[in-house]
């Protein structure tokens, strides 16, 4: 079946169901897949117990979806359980063959009943595929569907830049003075950006506006200049390394590809749940999740659009299992593959313990290095040494014995995703200055937390025997006395 990852991108319903779709292809939760000519079949197996079962008949050259089923409750089609089987199907880990029925009941809303009837007059060319097999194709390059894409991409790119140049030219001031004379024509370029499948650009010109709206030019001025980096570099994609180019097409909005990262070298450890962010803005809803190895000491985030697998990885857990980094020219992204077991931590330990956390300068100079590895990189971990939250002129900082300060993140995030549309997680982050002289009293202490180039996001303390999460203000490991 010769199927496109542009082609499928295509057909999602949004980003948020893609790449739950990703995650759920290369899910060792699979319990059987096959096709029938270009009938795709396949159950998953759900978190509590139950079965989910899905098929998708498709017309290729190009893609298209003639009908799709599955019996979850998601009202999006395709879910992301379709998307998931049909992006194994994109990548050669599929084979032919019919359902086994097994007598087991069905109802008539049951998709498998119509992957039976197609059964009976279908191919019956051997079994499906063993769901533990991975193919060697999970190595190969996606070649024809960059290449493709690429074109539109950069035809798209170059009509963002004529369109920057003009914005700044004309000048700034007058957009700001008639927002509404120029709005029809931001618009028209956001949309510009979807059709030519970079979604990333999009949201960043969504950013933008509202950072127009609110007359706050220091950070338009860093959106644009950031948003016209990436069309100037996407010209000479060709003379970056090629993790240059991961990271860049990252940025433009390319989701990067699972089974790809799970081809690289594993790395076994224990990860200890440093903390937890959950962000709930438009259009993607996500959590990230900050990992740190006890015995190699390495740092990661996982980026969570909703996998259940993840649901219990909290501030001051365990969990054993392999770790494989996304291609980035500053490892940070990862995804954790074969997971043992998830356990709370019974003794909680010091971030990098090897070392001393780090003053604010140093960390800074880390920052630094990470961002001439990676100058897309939007979250930075820091592990801080003997900060205190204080107050100057009515704005929160975090302050070391150095002096330095970083300002703190009390409000609601600003992403390229959209505007944050949880109140909630707002008014959280308003009490962490309280929350912080609370847990710390009179003595400064050491921090977990992530910058993102504006603000310090506190996620958990540590005093030697005790993780707190920050979050919530709860101790998630103590040590006996």
């Amino acid at each position: 079946m010769n199927l496109t990852r542009s082609e499928i991108e295509a057909i999602a319903p949004d980003e948020a169901v893609l790449r739950a779709g990703e995650e759920l292809a290369w899910s060792g939760r699979w319990m059987r897949v096959g096709r029938i000519e270009n009938l795709l079949w396949g159950e998953y197996q759900g978190s509590r117990g139950g079965a989910y079962r899905m098929v998708a008949e498709l017309a290729v050259n190009p893609l298209r979806l003639l009908r799709v089923d599955c019996n979850c409750p998601s009202r999006k089609r395709p879910c992301k359980h379709l998307l998931g089987l049909i992006l194994k199907a994109e990548g050669g880990h599929i084979e032919p063959g019919q359902p086994d029925d097994s007598g087991s009941a069905r109802s008539a809303e049951d998709p498998f009943r119509w992957v039976e009837q197609a059964a009976r007059t279908g191919s019956r060319s051997g079994p499906g595929r063993s769901v533990g097999e991975r193919s060697n194709a999970a190595t190969r390059r996606v070649g024809v569907g960059n290449v493709q894409r690429d074109k539109r991409v950069t035809g798209g790119l170059l009509e963002l830049e004529v369109w920057l140049t003009r914005l700044i030219t004309a000048g700034l001031a007058v957009a700001i003075a008639s927002p509404g004379a120029v709005h029809d024509d931001w618009e028209r370029m956001v949309r510009r950006m979807v059709d030519t499948q970079a979604p990333g650009l999009a949201a960043r010109l969504r950013l933008a506006w509202r950072l127009l709206e609110e007359g706050r030019i220091d950070r338009l001025l860093e959106e644009l200049a950031l948003i016209h980096l990436a069309c100037s570099a996407f010209q000479k994609i060709d003379n970056l390394s090629a993790l240059a180019q991961a990271d860049l097409r990252a940025f433009i909005g390319w989701s990067q590809r699972r089974e790809m990262v799970l081809a690289s070298p594993p790395i076994a450890d224990q990860w200890q749940v440093l903390g937890r962010v959950e962000e709930a803005s438009l259009p993607i809803q996500h959590q990230r999740i900050w990992l740190q190895g006890l015995a190699t000491g390495r740092v990661a985030l996982l980026i969570d659009y909703g996998d259940e697998a993840n649901r219990d990885l909290c501030a001051g857990r365990l969990v054993a299992g392999e770790l494989r980094y996304f291609p980035s020219g500053w490892s940070q992204r990862a995804v954790l593959d074969r997971p043992e077991e998830i356990r709370s931590n019974p003794t909680a330990h010091h971030p990098d313990g090897r070392s001393a956390p780090l003053s604010i300068l140093h960390s800074l100079e880390r920052y630094a290095l990470a961002l001439a590895g990676n100058p897309w990189l939007e979250y930075f971990p820091m592990f801080l040494a003997a900060v205190e939250p204080r107050n100057f002129d009515g704005t929160w900082f975090i302050t070391d014995r150095q002096g330095d300060r970083l300002p703190l993140a009390t409000r609601r995030a600003e992403r390229a995703g959209g505007a944050s549309n949880d109140d909630n997680a707002g008014k959280n982050r308003s009490l962490l200055p309280w929350r912080m002289l609370a847990i710390g009293g009179d003595r400064p202490l050491d921090i977990f937390g992530e910058w993102d180039g504006r603000a310090f996001l506190p996620l958990a303390s540590f005093d030697g025997r005790t993780l707190t999460d920050l979050s919530t203000g709860l101790a998630a490991g103590i040590g006996d006395d």
